[in-house]
């Protein structure tokens, strides 16, 4: 099987489509997003940083592991802040 054939044939369906490896994560990190967005009691970074050593503190997660979920948890606390901006600009 020549390379292009490979490439091609072992291509993803849909390439578009963002694999969320860690749905809990995520899911929390959401949920953070919401709670600093209503309170505001730190920094965001301070926050998010806060939040994602909550949930993981005692899990005892190896660095490799703990670095993707910290990856997982940051963009989606990041695209939750970035939904909430665009629908509170929509609404002014």
């Amino acid at each position: 099987m020549a390379i292009q054939e490979f490439i091609v044939s072992s291509a993803p369906v849909r390439p578009n489509v963002a694999v969320q490896p860690f749905p809990l994560v995520e899911q929390a990190a959401r949920h953070a997003a919401d709670l600093w967005w209503q309170t505001a009691p730190l920094t965001m970074a301070a926050w998010r940083d806060n939040r994602f050593d909550a949930l993981q503190s005692g899990l005892g997660f190896d660095a490799e592991a703990l670095h993707a979920r910290k990856r997982t948890f940051d963009i989606a606390f990041a695209r939750r802040i970035g939904e909430v901006i665009a629908g509170a600009a929509g609404r002014v």
